[in-house]
């Protein structure tokens, strides 16, 4: 069965091929650029996140919290052992902006147009 899921018989989407391309692609990078190591791991874990949230929103227009907030934490957690090029600081205030701009935008259009168009309604 070519190109066909071994157990339902539907057709493998060009897409799947092309997310597992480019996830090897990253971790072959990482492995490359920084050998067998822990910085390695967490660089192709950042990438593989993104390949999954670029796909994921260039679908449906959504990107799910738990692939956010992983490379949220992913990123703090690199930058706090010195594994980024960036200061556990900078990587705070980046997070904080990262997340009250969107906010921010969205309690704008709210106050404006008096209605929610987010699907998560915070009780911030």
């Amino acid at each position: 069965m070519r190109g066909k899921c071994a157990h339902c018989g539907h057709g493998i989407s060009p897409r799947y091929i092309l997310v597992e391309l480019l996830t090897g692609a990253a971790f072959a990078w990482s492995a490359w650029q920084f050998d067998l190591t822990l910085i390695a791991l967490l660089y192709a874990l950042f990438f593989t996140l993104a390949i999954s949230l670029f796909f994921i929103d260039l679908e449906t227009f959504l990107l799910p919290d738990h692939l956010t907030f992983s490379m949220l934490w992913l990123g703090l957690f690199g930058s706090a052992i010195g594994y980024l090029p960036v200061t556990p600081g900078d990587a705070v205030l980046g997070a904080v902006l990262g997340y009250l701009l969107p906010w921010s935008i969205n309690k704008l259009y709210v106050l404006i147009r008096k209605h929610d168009n987010s699907l998560i309604h915070n009780h911030f």
